[in-house]
């Protein structure tokens, strides 16, 4: 519980979410994009998050417009 109101107050005196947490080692980061490139960006052409978003944002656009 204590740890909890640390992280909450650590949030809070950083003003963003995630402060105080460790940083993923460059080992898992670099397994987690081998991942993301063989899995989602096989699928959709995506090599980022971000463009994964861009991507949905566009097609969900264009449904709205097929729609209206």
């Amino acid at each position: 519980m204590l740890s909890r109101k640390l992280y909450i107050l650590n949030q809070v005196r950083e003003g963003k979410s995630g402060a105080g947490r460790p940083a993923l080692s460059a080992g898992l980061a670099a397994a987690i994009d081998t991942k993301w490139t063989d899995v989602v960006g096989q699928a959709t052409g995506c090599s980022t998050y971000a463009q994964l978003r861009q991507l949905a944002a566009h097609e969900r656009q264009s449904l709205q417009k097929d729609n209206s």
